[in-house]
């Protein structure tokens, strides 16, 4: 590996494999400030999900879904 010639550094800049400072990497995960992921997730259950008691068709639902299928049905008879 020594004799391998390198032409882009000076030779003054140049360093041997024992020169070089090797930069260790923690194994450990850091610690993050802030509630924990499982308290975020039992608040927004608690406070924002509501579940079964939002009704499902609502006029926005209906007027969107007869627009997507009149668009549908329009490219689909467009494109033959």
């Amino acid at each position: 590996m020594a004799d391998k010639k390198c032409d882009d550094l000076p030779l003054e800049d140049m360093q041997t494999e024992d020169e070089i400072e090797l930069i260790y990497e923690p194994k450990e995960t850091p610690h993050v400030a802030g509630p924990a992921v499982e308290d975020v997730e039992m608040k927004w259950d608690k406070e924002v999900y509501q579940g079964d008691n939002m009704t499902q068709l609502t006029l926005r639902a209906a007027i969107m879904g007869a627009f997507m299928s009149l668009s549908n049905l329009y490219i689909s008879l467009k494109i033959g």
